[in-house]
């Protein structure tokens, strides 16, 4: 299987699996995609520092990257601050980017 294929239908899980979660009273409705699970997973590293939330930030990044996100807000952005899963976000990104 093509590894941009394989990438889709892993984000497609990761995102559908975070979406069918219920809404909190605090967030009433949420966001959908890869956005929604972007900033989801965000939280939940925050957390827990998870390999697994790592690997799913990987998967996100080529379509993230494909929507202009780090266009908008560069990856040298996200890593500024106190925010660790926003940091690795903009870490990946960068690698990612560099790599292309």
């Amino acid at each position: 299987m093509d590894e941009n294929l394989a990438n889709i239908d892993e984000l497609s899980r990761i995102n559908e699996q975070i979406l069918r979660q219920p809404a909190t009273p605090a967030k009433e409705s949420k966001p959908s995609g890869t956005l929604a699970t972007l900033l989801h997973n965000i939280d939940l590293y925050n957390l827990t520092k998870s390999e697994k939330v790592e690997t799913e930030f990987r998967a996100a990044i080529p379509a993230l990257v494909k929507m202009g996100l780090f266009s908008l807000f560069p990856p040298e952005e996200w890593m500024q601050g106190n925010n660790p899963g926003r940091k690795f976000v903009g870490q990946a990104a960068l690698e990612y980017l560099q790599n292309q």
